[in-house]
């Protein structure tokens, strides 16, 4: 039998083998040298196929329409839920069925609802499809605008149902922010995630200053009712676009309900114990803490007459305008420095100028300084609001982006709600100067301090290391 394999071996080699046992076409082909170049240039494709990603590398590469998608929606819940706002309070005050003494209930549960179940609902948004969880808040919204408007019209709109409809938007929007920044990463490529959350953060964070304003303005022109119309119209127009969002927002998360809980603990456990995610919270807790008194509510103070004895210095003034366009110029400092400066030096930076706009606006006596000093603080606010939080979701993985993102906006709303009670008190304590330059002293210490000592873990100091 050795001698038959030998012999079959031979055969197989043999012209008579091959008449035997004719090879397949594709293998006698590849013998053929013009065919073999052919395989060649077959494979060149394939190689490029694989280096594409690299494209995330580029500075200048486009974030996608999905991302910009999700800005457009982002926007129009931040607008919708302060036309709400001021429409709900114009009718409070201007109303004769309505006393100044239900402005409390507009103003009031707010703050207190939304803080406080943001990050129950941040283990929701990573229990569910966070695109469902956006859907429905914007729908939401968009049902109680247009429940307020013809309660409005009607003349039906009492006090229980007012504070309902306000608690039920609360709950939605916080819904609705637990959710949105966990979705910024799964829509645009891995490279990118840095600079699509360090942009996309800052701007609707930053954004209160600017659609207080606006939205006063259009509830003075166009009434409490079709301010809550126009809301109810871009709501719904938002939830169409955010069903048409194609990337997966699926985690891998598939815990029983029973178990939120545990789910609620463990999201407080990964924030706590993930390195440099608990400093970056409290760099943009200290944020809000000192920026958040200065301008917040300023349009109220306007609108209510004698609501406050001692207005804040820059409010005659208008500053918040200027304070924006700061928003808009750090949100643009940022994508240029962000691929080639250490998030670490970027923060220390943004401290530094932060001090520096507050000793400007403690010193200043003509029109120009505040000027100065409210760009200034808007170039400062961009990182340490919106970066922050976007280099946390680096640090987490997806199936806790949802809970840490939630803790951190909550935090991060918790130190302007702590701002209001404790900086007016040392501007009619102390006075504007003394307050502000000690405020600059203190954070001109601490810039300092974070560029000497590293706080954060070697891989989220640059976007490069990820």
């Amino acid at each position: 039998m050795g001698k038959d394999r030998r012999g079959g071996s031979r055969r197989g080699t043999g012209h008579g083998g091959a008449r035997l046992e004719p090879l397949p076409p594709p293998v006698r082909a590849g013998l053929d040298a013009p065919v073999s170049t052919t395989e060649c240039t077959v494979e060149a494709p394939i190689e490029k196929r694989d280096v594409r990603p690299q494209i995330d590398d580029n500075p200048g590469a486009p974030l996608g329409a999905e991302f910009w998608t999700l800005q457009f929606v982002q926007a129009v819940s931040l607008i919708a839920d302060a036309a709400m706002l001021w429409a709900l309070l114009w009718w409070t005050l201007r109303d004769s069925k309505a006393t100044a003494l239900t402005v409390p209930t507009v103003l009031g549960p707010g703050p207190i609802y939304y803080l406080t179940a943001l990050p129950l609902l941040g283990v929701v948004s990573d229990r569910l499809p966070r695109k469902a969880v956006l859907t429905a808040s914007l729908a939401t919204r968009a049902t109680l605008h247009l429940i307020c408007a013809v309660l409005l019209t009607i003349g039906q709109l009492t006090i229980s149902s007012l504070l309902l409809c306000q608690i039920t938007s609360v709950l939605a929007t916080a819904a609705f922010d637990a959710a949105c920044t966990s979705t910024v990463p799964t829509l645009v490529r891995p490279g990118q995630a840095p600079r699509a959350l360090g942009y996309g953060l800052a701007l609707p964070r930053a954004g209160f200053f600017v659609t207080a304003m606006f939205c006063l303005v259009l509830v003075a022109l166009a009434g409490p009712t079709m301010s809550l119309l126009i809301g109810s119209g871009f709501l719904a127009l938002a939830t169409i676009q955010c069903r048409s969002l194609r990337s997966s927002t699926k985690t891998e998360n598939h815990w029983s309900w029973h178990s939120l809980p545990k789910q609620f603990v463990a999201g407080w456990l990964t924030f706590l114990q993930t390195p440099g995610v608990p400093w970056l919270g409290f760099l943009a807790a200290l944020a809000n803490f000192v920026v958040h008194p200065l301008f917040s509510l300023s349009p109220y103070r306007r609108l209510v007459p004698n609501g406050r004895s001692d207005p804040a210095p820059q409010e005659s003034m208008q500053l918040e305008t200027w304070l924006v366009l700061g928003v808009v110029l750090g949100a643009v400092l940022l994508q240029r420095q962000l691929r080639s400066i250490s998030t670490e030096r970027i923060f220390s930076a943004s401290v530094l100028w932060l001090a520096l706009g507050l000793g400007i606006l403690g010193l200043s006596r003509g029109e120009l300084a505040p000027v100065i000093a409210c760009v200034l603080i808007g170039v400062a606010l961009t990182p340490l609001a919106g970066l922050t939080a976007g280099v946390s979701m680096l640090g987490v993985s997806d199936e806790y982006r949802a809970r840490v993102s939630a803790i951190l906006t909550m935090l991060f709303g918790l130190g302007g709600e702590l701002g209001q009670l404790v900086v007016p008190s040392l501007l009619h304590r102390y006075g504007v100067r003394l307050t502000m330059l000690g405020l600059a002293a203190v954070l001109g210490l601490l810039g300092l301090l974070l560029t000497m000592i590293p706080t954060l873990p070697a891989a989220l100091r640059s976007p490069r290391n990820r």
